[in-house]
């Protein structure tokens, strides 16, 4: 079987970086890596060629909820082909930072926030009888520092809420997962060396089990 690590926590907090680091570490180590790359920009072309020109416009609309449950489905199904063809999954993002982000934004249409939600708890269901897990462990990075400019123009309107994020988000994945490693320090080299061993304790898990 696959192990899979998701990387969540705040906008703009380094977790591609980091993804993008470690897996050019593993795969000097042989390892076969699948990285699922977050889904929110290829979503938002589908929606873009409804008229939306900024994330920020189809926050506003009604459409919102859509697009949260396209980001859903997207990221779902890439993490579930990747565990099928990889040995080490390495997800930027996770089921539950689109959760946040649902909850976040989408709290006035109820009817169909929980058909989001109903359809979130069949992913989990699934993937717990599919792969015996949801994630293996989930590392939660923090904001960067201010001084830091992390503004890549899609999740603009996200900065400001950025504590808000990596807090909620780890409540939300502890309800389903363990490990989840919260990352204190904004070192690149500082992250990996906390984020790699636990990566070849899951290895050597995986393979007494």
């Amino acid at each position: 079987m696959s192990i899979i690590i998701g990387f969540d926590g705040s906008s703009g907090g380094g977790k591609t970086t980091l993804i993008n680091e470690l897996t050019k570490i593993l795969e000097k180590e042989g390892y076969d890596v699948g990285v699922v790359q977050e889904v929110g920009r290829e979503v938002f072309k589908e929606f873009k060629k409804k008229g939306f020109t900024s994330l920020t416009e189809l926050r506003e609309s009604s459409k919102l909820i859509e697009f949260q449950r396209k980001c859903l489905i997207e990221h779902y199904l890439k993490e579930d082909i990747m565990l099928s063809n990889h040995e080490i999954v390495l997800s930027d993002r996770t089921l539950f930072g689109n959760e946040f982000f649902t909850l976040f934004y989408c709290n006035k249409d109820f009817k169909t926030l929980n058909e989001y939600f109903n359809k979130l708890e069949e992913y989990i269901r699934v993937r717990k009888l599919t792969h015996g897990k949801i994630y293996d462990a989930i590392v939660i990075t923090p904001p960067l520092p201010n001084n830091i400019d992390v503004d890549d123009g899609f999740r603009t309107p996200d900065l400001p809420y950025r504590e808000i994020q990596a807090f909620v988000i780890k409540q939300l994945a502890e309800a389903y997962v363990d490990p989840i490693i919260e990352l204190k320090t904004h070192d690149l080299d500082e992250r990996i060396n906390l984020v790699k061993p636990l990566i070849d304790y899951l290895v050597v898990r995986e393979l007494i089990c």
